[in-house]
């Protein structure tokens, strides 16, 4: 009887891993993302800024990640002073500091609670 209790659960746990593969929502995301992400570049110097998803959300912070297209293998990477940055804005000029780069650039709302957003990018 133990053993047959066990087999009912291992079978329901396959079969709610099986809903959740299969399952059509495309994202766990529940914070709503950031919007109007623009990037200002002059004399060398490139911001990002964005706005927040919901401007009356507390405790909500960023992340920013960069790829450079024109790097082979290349993959994203997390800008170290824009990670969990309160800010609206972020100095990503150390870095984008290869003048002939193809970068993209995406943010992420994050909550304090662990619920975040979908990455939003901007392509350049």
């Amino acid at each position: 009887q133990c053993l047959d209790i066990i087999y009912d659960m291992l079978c329901s746990m396959k079969f709610v891993a099986c809903l959740m593969y299969f399952s059509p929502v495309t994202s766990l995301a529940s914070l709503p993302a950031p919007s109007s992400v623009s990037l200002r570049s002059e004399n060398f110097q490139h911001i990002l800024s964005w706005r927040p998803g919901d401007p009356l959300a507390k405790d909500t912070t960023y992340r920013v990640q960069y790829l450079n297209l024109r790097e082979q293998n290349s993959n994203f990477h997390i800008a170290n002073n824009c990670s969990n940055t309160p800010d609206l804005s972020c100095d990503l000029t150390n870095e984008l500091k290869d003048e002939n780069g193809l970068y993209k650039l995406q943010v992420q709302s994050l909550s304090a609670i662990g619920n975040y957003s979908d990455w939003v990018p901007l392509d350049l």
